[in-house]
């Protein structure tokens, strides 16, 4: 229960001061002392700094992209997202971290250090060092939670996707609430981006929140679809849970997270039942969530045929000049999109791997996919469901979108991935798709 108070506070008080404002300093003392008072009661309750610093960057993700101050982060960068990532990072420093001797530590060490020469190479320091910062903290987060000693217990382990599928929820239910205000009331509340679609004449609303890059972001519900999906294990009221996670999703009228989901689905559904019955049962479950997913984002984002949900935009030019770039610069350009897109002749690919290449070249793409795959292969090892399927659905949708580290969610889920030991839970209990079949 104070899991949920909390969340709830933390996203409620920042959207009421993006929609109407509050003093700068109240809203970092309101913030710090929920914060402060969660800390404790988790201290007292012997809950390990892992978990508290771990629930601390779930709770803060609706609004990492403002900052502790509650402005936007062009004024100031520092958020208590990124405070929470680095307090997780410090609490096992102090605990005397003893890195351990494998590929994915060695590999991870040297990308940290690797990291540093694309800022250094920038056309713009100021707008490297975002770029540097999402990257340093994503590696160091691997190399951290692989070798930390405080894996998560079976209750903590559990509380951390409880408060996954949560956040995702709580956030779907604003994200609806800002669809309904603007369709028949014409109020707009919070983020809303507003353009036009496939159909002439019509108009997309893209309901975002307080999320910032949207295609990004907004693919942490589509990762709390996924967890809701396994949960249903355990409750059959986890299927209603992730229909209304999947309308949230689709609100925001980004096709990436969306086309993500309708990819790994079939897949997901079919490995996750054993038997005919069940198998049918899969498919069933799977053509209603179509359905859902395709009736709803025609009303988000007006299309005349399906075809147009996995239109390209005109991105391949933009990964064929991004490949040529990389090619003329093997260490790449370095950090930050402006002079990136001014070496462009369209926009920056919408291609996570491709930005990196043309950030860093190839010793810093490198690091950064290979602690993914390893992620997802120690996450099958330990049948820690709730981190492969996600970061499955992750390895998809950043072949769509700019940079998927900008979303922030995948700092989480990597934290979830590396952070759990099959032998400190039970299994009985269920942590993932062995409960379906």
């Amino acid at each position: 229960m104070l899991n949920k108070i909390v969340a709830l506070v933390l996203l409620l008080l920042n959207l009421y001061n993006y929609q109407y404002g509050l003093n700068k300093i109240i809203i970092f003392l309101i913030s710090l002392f929920v914060i402060c008072l969660y800390v404790f009661l988790n201290v007292k309750k012997a809950k390990s700094l892992n978990y508290i610093f771990l629930q601390l960057m779930i709770f803060t993700w609706p609004f990492a992209w403002t900052n502790i101050f509650g402005t936007d982060i062009s004024e100031f960068q520092l958020t208590w997202f990124l405070i929470s990532a680095f307090l997780f990072i410090f609490a096992n420093i102090i605990k005397k971290l003893k890195i351990k001797k494998s590929l994915i530590s060695l590999i991870a060490i040297i990308g940290i250090i690797y990291s540093i020469l694309p800022l250094f190479l920038a056309n713009s320091f100021n707008e490297g060092l975002s770029d540097f910062i999402t990257i340093f903290l994503f590696l160091a987060l691997v190399l951290v939670s692989y070798s930390s000693k405080n894996t998560f217990s079976e209750e903590e382990y559990n509380g951390i996707v409880d408060s996954f599928i949560f956040e995702s929820i709580i956030c779907s239910i604003g994200i609806l609430f800002q669809y309904f205000m603007y369709k028949f009331f014409s109020l707009q509340y919070f983020k809303i981006h507003l353009q036009g679609s496939f159909v002439s004449g019509s108009t997309q609303s893209g309901c975002e929140l307080l999320l910032e890059d949207p295609s990004c972001s907004a693919a942490m519900l589509g990762c709390g679809v996924i967890m809701s999906l396994i949960r249903t294990n355990k409750n059959k009221i986890y299927y209603l849970i992730s229909i209304i996670i999947l309308l949230g999703l689709v609100f925001t009228s980004r096709r990436t997270g969306i086309v993500g989901l309708l990819l790994i689905f079939p897949f997901f559904f079919l490995t996750s039942y054993k038997g005919i019955i069940k198998k049918f049962i899969s498919i069933f479950i799977l053509l209603i969530l179509g359905v859902i997913i395709l009736y709803t984002l025609a009303i988000a984002r007006p299309y005349e045929s399906a075809s147009q949900i996995f239109d390209s935009n005109g991105r391949l030019p933009d990964y064929y000049q991004s490949l040529k770039l990389g090619l003329e610069n093997p260490l790449g350009i370095g950090y930050g999109d402006e002079y990136l897109k001014s070496k462009m002749i369209y926009a920056i690919p919408h291609n996570s791997i491709l930005r990196w290449y043309n950030f860093g070249g190839i010793f810093l793409i490198i690091p950064l996919v290979f602690s993914l795959f390893f992620s997802i292969l120690n996450s099958k090892e330990n049948k820690n469901y709730y981190a492969m399927w996600p970061l499955l659905y992750s390895i998809i949708i950043m072949n769509f979108i700019p940079d998927i580290l900008n979303g922030k969610f995948l700092y989480i889920i990597i934290a979830i991935a590396l952070n759990y030991k099959i032998s400190n839970i039970n299994q009985k209990e269920g942590c993932g798709n062995e409960n379906f079949k």
